[in-house]
């Protein structure tokens, strides 16, 4: 077995992307996974940064302070928005949304608002707030529009994974910059998040579709999801995503709860059970799905790295009992099979390196876990 540690790990990866960041300040592009967008720059850029500052502030060495600095101003030129509106996180050679959804606009704005805080660089919170604001939220329904770049609104989200993202991130530029409207969108919607989710067929497993409050709508999506055939190809690829995006989905609640812990949505035990049976699902099957080098799984959501955040922030909340070797597994299996210890990126078994090397950004959060990696 060979030991490492994370922020040893995180530390040569930055090291590694330094070399990859063009003067501009943007980083190499990837192509969004198994959806296979023609991706802009901005995604991978928003991404490095956080990985970068963590290796700044774990060494003092000022070229990782620079490296942040280039890729934020990078994502606050007015190119990355070329109509004044949402950044431009595609390109249309596929047909959907150049925004990327509420998810493009979420990890565009992540590291604006994280490190604009710690930094104090009041033109990257000004332009995350901005971005958020545009985006009308619908107090009927619980749920934010999305935003084409040129403005136009495309309807509710429905992505679930999406819609609490922009709702953590909501919330935390919100009382950065005292934001009473952005702090009462977010609080609605985690007030009525207990009431929006749908399980799909097994317990804990969240439906990755988003489908409403109203009780009619709740109906619907339980005919369709209720009796699985074989020959459907929708329901496959629901369940897919699904399975695929429950970590992530999770990791955004976390992220909510680590920054937000205060708030009193938290009490709900709807909430609490929810997120309870859906770490039970994930970790019942562990490695759920380590291995796998197409899909939604480790190899585009880095579910490991996710589960370790997941379970480090929720212990106390849930009370769970070995949660530390939980995290020690998940870890272990993220960076036996996808990590390149000779490349220093999270590029191997993958069909999108420069995504997955791009999300290590994911383990900032973390500790400084020890990581055992087989030989």
């Amino acid at each position: 077995m060979r030991q490492f540690q994370l922020h040893h790990i995180l530390c040569k990866s930055a090291w590694e992307a330094l070399k990859f960041q063009d003067k501009e300040g943007y980083f190499p592009k990837g192509h969004n996974g198994p959806w296979g967008d023609a991706d802009t720059n901005v995604r991978t850029t928003a991404h490095w940064p956080l990985t970068t500052f963590k290796a700044y502030h774990i060494t003092g060495e000022k070229i990782f302070l620079s490296a942040t600095q280039k890729a934020c101003d990078y994502l606050i030129r007015k190119k990355q928005r070329p109509y004044g509106y949402t950044f431009c996180c595609r390109t249309n050679e596929t047909g959907k949304n150049m925004s990327n959804g509420l998810i493009g606009q979420a990890w565009a704005i992540e590291p604006l608002i994280l490190i604009g805080k710690s930094l104090n660089q009041r033109e990257y919170l000004e332009v995350a707030q901005k971005i958020v604001l545009l985006h009308k939220y619908n107090m009927k329904h619980h749920a934010w529009n999305y935003l084409e770049i040129n403005g136009k609104i495309l309807g509710i989200n429905q992505a679930l994974n999406q819609q609490i993202w922009f709702a953590a991130l909501s919330l935390t530029i919100g009382k950065i910059l005292g934001d009473s409207k952005l702090i009462k969108c977010a609080r609605d919607f985690f007030n009525n998040l207990p009431c929006l989710i749908s399980f799909f067929e097994e317990k804990g497993l969240i439906s990755h579709t988003f489908v409403g409050h109203h009780s009619i709508y709740r109906n619907m999506i339980k005919e369709l999801i209720g009796k699985k055939n074989k020959g459907a190809v929708e329901h496959d690829k629901r369940y897919l995503l699904s399975q695929g995006y429950l970590s992530f989905i999770l990791y955004g609640l976390a992220m909510a709860y680590e920054y937000h812990s205060e708030e009193t949505f938290w009490k709900d035990d709807r909430l609490k059970a929810m997120i309870s049976d859906s770490i039970e699902y994930i970790v019942k099957d562990f490695p759920f799905g380590c291995g796998e080098k197409t899909g939604y799984r480790w190899c585009y959501n880095p579910t490991g790295i996710e589960m370790a955040y997941v379970l480090q922030v929720f212990k106390e909340y849930l009370r769970l009992e070995s949660a530390e070797n939980h995290i020690a597994l998940f870890l272990s299996k993220q960076f036996e099979f996808y990590y390149d210890f000779e490349k220093n990126m999270l590029s191997k078994n993958t069909m999108d390196p420069n995504i997955l090397s791009a999300r290590l950004y994911e383990a900032v959060r973390l500790k400084n876990y020890n990581i055992s990696i087989s030989h």
